[in-house]
């Protein structure tokens, strides 16, 4: 038997159009982000899904994202602070231009030993053990509305090999199988 879950990154925020590393910051949906929101709410019209269960990051661009998707579709809303973006250390609130002054050429930006926040595996464990609870909670699908590096934590853990770059309002619609592995993976674009 498979498990349908949909995972949303957050719309766009105020860090993300000036381009600043958020991590565990709490900017709020820019308008842009609040249109992203609706649409991607809409959108889920689609997939047909009656009933879902519809948790989501606490922090402000998560939590207004998943807001406008209960509300267009009447589901109920709770949060898990596990969905949280990771710590993203001393690069937290910087510009990128910034973040390129401080690490050399070539370096990967994203990883504990260059910020010294959260690490990739770290933010995997929580983030698979938040979806596990909603799983958990119900038989039908569910959406789980977070963040850029926490997705992409989430879905190494879950045994996804590669890259899959993720823009605001993008939808990942996925089936777990009984060993939470996953089995399919399509990638939903939030359309302009």
């Amino acid at each position: 038997m498979f498990r349908r879950v949909f995972i949303v990154r957050h719309c766009e925020s105020e860090a993300n159009r000036d381009r600043r590393a958020e991590g565990q910051g709490d900017s709020v949906l820019t308008t842009l982000g609040l249109d992203q929101a609706r649409r991607r709410a809409l959108s889920l019209v689609e997939h047909d899904l009656t009933a879902a269960v519809l948790v989501s990051s606490p922090l402000q661009r998560a939590a207004s994202t998943a807001r406008e998707i209960a509300s267009h579709h009447g589901w109920d809303l709770s949060h898990d602070a596990r969905l949280m973006e990771g710590d993203f250390g001393w690069m937290e609130g910087l510009s990128y231009e910034e973040i390129r002054a401080h690490v050399p050429e070539g370096s990967v930006w994203v990883t504990a030993d260059t910020h010294g926040g959260e690490s990739l595996e770290t933010v995997g464990l929580r983030m698979r053990e938040a979806l596990l609870a909603a799983l958990q909670r119900s038989e039908g699908a569910v959406i789980v509305v977070s963040h850029g590096f926490a997705i992409a934590a989430l879905l190494a853990n879950l045994g996804h090999e590669g890259p899959l770059m993720m823009s605001n309002g993008d939808m990942l619609d996925l089936d777990l199988d009984e060993t939470d592995a996953i089995c399919r993976l399509t990638h939903h674009p939030l359309e302009a």
